[in-house]
């Protein structure tokens, strides 16, 4: 039972990572694999504890207190990486070349007010006075204009992993893993919106619910033995809905034609 919800956790890692490489530059592929890994890697540390447990096995505990600094980092990771996505070429669900898949609002290019307007919309700077490095597409860090600094993340990440040991508990990492993976099912929620995946959205939505309801549950003080297998069940679902919102939309992307380009690298 321990090991269903990583099982799903994985699977929705080995489905949205790809995806993400096909649509992203490198640096934001590096960081989403980055981050799944660490992110099932926390959760199957914390699996194997509780069978060596169940099974009358020692009590390692780094293997159960490994969960929160590797899942904050993680999430963190992983929703900047989804935050970073913005496709060119084609379409990514139903939305115009070139636009964001959250807003559909294609981006503008060079200085403002200088490009022709009427072309689907889209606003284009003067052929050859700007092109990707002054103001296309991505920036010299490699991702997107308009991404929030990949340092940000990091720093947030940092700083609850300090506040954690600072403290000797597990809630600064607690918060930052809670907000991160809101911010990564927000998103993925809204772009599954914006796709016309309508189950997606509501699969991410029960996501979102029951992460907040797991944490509610978590911090009872009485656990007993019906409560964790509330949380387990609870867990599994949350996991399965995740992995099957991602599915959902990378198939939908994929039969409207979209996350066959990928944006130049700056690296």
């Amino acid at each position: 039972m321990d090991f269903l919800p990583v099982f799903a956790m994985a699977t929705g890692m080995v489905l949205l990572v790809p995806h993400v490489s096909r649509i992203a530059a490198p640096l934001v592929t590096r960081v989403a694999q980055a981050g799944a890994v660490l992110v099932v890697t926390g959760g199957a540390l914390k699996a194997i504890w509780k069978t060596i447990v169940a099974f009358g096995g020692p009590d390692i505990t780094w293997l159960a207190a490994a969960q929160f600094p590797l899942l904050g980092p993680g999430f963190t990771l992983l929703a900047w990486a989804v935050l970073a996505v913005h496709p060119s070429g084609g379409t990514y669900g139903g939305v115009t070349e070139g636009a964001d898949p959250l807003t559909g609002r294609a981006e503008r290019h060079g200085v403002e007010g200088s490009g022709v307007e009427g072309n689907g919309g889209e606003e284009n700077g003067v052929e050859g006075s700007g092109g990707e490095g002054s103001g296309g597409e991505e920036n010299g860090a490699g991702r997107p204009a308009g991404t929030p600094p990949l340092w940000a993340f990091a720093g947030f990440a940092m700083v609850g992993l300090a506040a954690a040991f600072a403290v000797r508990a597990t809630w600064p990492l607690l918060l930052v893993t809670t907000v991160s993976s809101t911010v990564l099912a927000v998103r993925l929620l809204l772009m599954a919106r914006r796709a016309g995946e309508t189950v997606g959205s509501f699969l991410l939505g029960f996501t979102i619910i029951g992460t907040y309801s797991m944490g509610m549950l978590a911090s009872r003080p009485e656990q007993t033995i019906t409560l964790q297998w509330l949380e387990e069940s609870l867990n599994t679902l949350i996991w399965t809905s995740f992995a099957t919102a991602v599915w959902r939309l990378v198939r939908v992307h994929a039969r409207q034609g979209g996350g066959h380009a990928r944006t130049t690298s700056a690296s």
